[in-house]
């Protein structure tokens, strides 16, 4: 098990312990992050960022040594927190931003979820990075495995 991954699940059992020393389920999302690009020839970096209600968390990912895939970033419903959340994980190839994927979730009551986004190699991807280029998911709910 890397020492990533050793992270992760620490982190993740932390929070599944606090969740149930207060009595009620913890309501929480797992956002999984992988692609099928070369690492670092086609991709060496990758920022995920979560938007709700106004504010904005980029967690930025060097895949050159400090990482690898896949990715997992976690988010904790707070009290009063409503709607929905936006999460975008950008694909870096220096400081080109060549491939993002995004979904519009919610959190699902009580309930521990996995959220699986995947940045894929494409021949406009490879071929021409664009800063513009995005592939888009709209989900009113996580489609995903309970935890």
């Amino acid at each position: 098990m890397t020492a990533l991954a050793r992270r992760f699940f620490f982190g993740l059992a932390t929070l599944l312990a606090v969740g149930a020393c207060q009595g009620k389920q913890r309501t929480m999302l797992v956002v999984e992050v992988d692609s099928n690009l070369a690492v670092p020839g086609e991709l060496d970096k990758v920022d995920v960022a979560i938007a709700a209600n106004g504010g904005v968390q980029h967690t930025p990912f060097s895949l050159i040594k400090d990482f690898t895939l896949p990715l997992y970033v976690g988010a904790v419903e707070m009290s009063g927190g409503t709607g929905n959340l936006t999460i975008v994980a950008a694909g870096y190839l220096g400081p080109s931003s060549i491939v993002n994927e995004t979904a519009i979730v919610g959190f699902v009551e009580g309930k521990s979820m996995l959220l699986k986004l995947f940045l894929r190699a494409n021949a406009s991807t490879i071929r021409a990075p664009n800063p513009d280029l995005y592939h888009r998911r709209h989900l009113p709910r996580p489609r995903a495995h309970v935890v």
